[in-house]
C-alpha cells in the first residue's frame, strides 16, 4: 500500500514536472513572438513615418522648381498664353497640396 502511495506521488511529480516544462516553453515561445512582433512593428512604424517625411520633401521641392520655373517662364515670355502657362502652373501647385 505504502509502495502504491510513493508511485501514485512519483506520477503526480512527474506530471507536474512535464507540465511546467510545457508552461516555460509556452512563456518562452510568447515572450519570443512578443519581442519579435513589437520590433517588426516599431521597424514598419519607423518606415511609414519616413515614407510620410520623404514624400513631404518631394512635394516642397517640386513646388518649390515649379514656382521657380513659373517665375522665370514669367519674365522670358509674354501673352495670353503665358498667363494661362501660369495658371496650368498654378492649379498643378495646388494639386499637390491635396497629395
Amino acid at each position: 500500500m505504502l509502495d502504491s502511495l510513493v508511485d501514485g506521488a512519483k506520477g503526480l511529480v512527474e506530471g507536474a514536472k512535464e507540465e511546467l516544462l510545457n508552461l516555460r516553453k509556452t512563456a518562452e515561445k510568447q515572450l519570443i513572438r512578443l519581442w519579435v512582433a513589437s520590433q517588426s512593428h516599431a521597424t514598419s512604424e519607423n518606415r511609414k513615418k519616413l515614407t510620410k517625411e520623404h514624400k513631404k520633401q518631394k512635394i516642397e521641392t517640386l513646388k518649390s522648381i515649379s514656382n521657380a520655373y513659373k517665375s522665370s517662364f514669367s519674365s522670358s515670355a509674354k501673352g495670353e498664353w503665358i498667363e494661362q502657362a501660369k495658371n496650368a502652373v498654378d492649379t498643378g501647385i495646388k494639386s499637390l497640396d491635396k497629395l
